[in-house]
């Protein structure tokens, strides 16, 4: 049965809060809410209706990146690589399904899995789809493994040309 998981909904208030620079105060006058209510939600607690659309609503987010265990969206990270010819081999088992890159998500909560993509037309221009629980699994992945995440990636410059992220979505 899907439940609102209110867990996750205050620890991307307290990300949005943080990143603003704002008090709980703050955050409680800009949404309406009520700081017990802040409150409810950092303890996990039930929350009403109104003021859980107001929260998710500040956060610019839509609410099923809050809902578990039903049909809640996922988030979908993905990348684009122009490989060095010479490299292909070296970037296919870096980013491939039990490469370096996949090592690391799997020691996050909240790794779904990935696909690495080789364009039919264009030589050696990948994608990587990296598929996480929630937008936020993903930024405590990144928060967690900040120092593993900028080594790795260091460490995989030499393969590429180029890399750019294209975005994150929902899936």
């Amino acid at each position: 049965m899907p439940r609102f998981d209110t867990t996750a909904l205050y620890e991307a208030l307290e990300r949005r809060r943080s990143q603003l620079g704002l008090t709980w105060q703050d955050v409680a006058q800009a949404t309406g809410v009520s700081a017990a209510t802040l409150t409810r939600t950092k303890k996990g607690g039930r929350l009403e209706v109104d003021g859980m659309l107001a929260m998710v609503s500040w956060l610019g987010s839509p609410v099923a990146r809050f809902v578990r265990g039903g049909t809640a969206l996922r988030y979908v990270a993905v990348w684009e690589f122009e490989v060095r010819p010479e490299k292909v081999a070296e970037f296919e088992l870096a980013y491939g399904p039990d490469g370096d890159w996949v090592s690391l998500f799997r020691l996050a909560e909240g790794y779904s899995g990935s696909l690495l993509l080789k364009d039919r037309v264009v030589p050696h221009c990948y994608l990587t789809v990296d598929r996480w629980r929630s937008e936020d699994a993903y930024a405590r992945f990144r928060e967690r493994f900040a120092e593993e995440y900028r080594a790795l990636d260091e460490r995989c410059k030499a393969l590429t040309v180029r890399e750019r992220e294209i975005g994150g979505y929902d899936e």
